[in-house]
C-alpha cells in the first residue's frame, strides 16, 4: 500500500515536471533580450525554403504584431518590384556563414541587442507582459 502511494506520489510529480518543461518550451521568446535574439535567428535558420516566399515569420512567437505587419508590408513592396529585394530579418539576400549576438542594452522595458552577420544588425525588443519580443530590426549598410 506504502509502495502503492509512493509510487503515485512520484508519478504526479513527473507530470508536474514535464508541464513546466512544455510550457517553458511553447513560450517561445522567454529569456533574456539576447536568448531571445538568439533563439529567433535559430529559427530563421531552421525554416526549410523562404522564410518571407512562404511567410514562416508570421508564425514566430519572437516578432511583435506590428513587426510581422511592417514586413507584409515590404514583402508586397519587393514583389512590385524586379529583382526582388532583401531578406529584412539578416539585411541581406544571402545568410551569413555566422551570426554574432552581443550583449543587450536595456533600458526599461526596451533593450536592443547588436547583432553581426553581414554587417552589423540592431534589434529592438520590448517586454511585453513578462516576455521580449522583437519590436525592430535595423541594417546597417557600408
Amino acid at each position: 500500500m506504502l509502495r502503492n502511494r509512493w509510487m503515485g506520489l512520484v508519478m504526479a510529480w513527473v507530470l508536474v515536471l514535464v508541464s513546466v518543461g512544455c510550457a517553458t518550451k511553447t513560450s517561445g521568446a522567454a529569456g533574456s533580450p539576447e536568448d531571445v535574439v538568439t533563439s529567433f535567428y535559430d529559427w530563421l535558420g531552421s525554416v526549410e525554403g523562404s522564410v518571407l516566399g512562404s511567410k514562416a515569420y508570421r508564425e514566430s512567437p519572437y516578432l511583435d504584431r506590428a513587426m510581422v505587419d511592417r514586413v507584409d508590408e515590404l514583402v508586397a513592396s519587393f514583389e512590385a518590384q524586379p529583382g526582388g529585394g532583401y531578406d529584412p530579418f539578416i539585411c541581406a539576400q544571402d545568410r551569413p556563414s555566422e551570426i554574432v549576438v552581443t550583449d543587450a542594452e536595456v533600458t526599461g522595458e526596451q533593450a536592443r541587442v547588436t547583432m553581426q552577420g553581414w554587417n552589423p544588425i540592431h534589434v529592438d525588443l520590448l517586454l511585453t507582459n513578462g516576455t521580449w519580443l522583437i519590436t525592430d530590426i535595423t541594417c546597417t549598410f557600408p
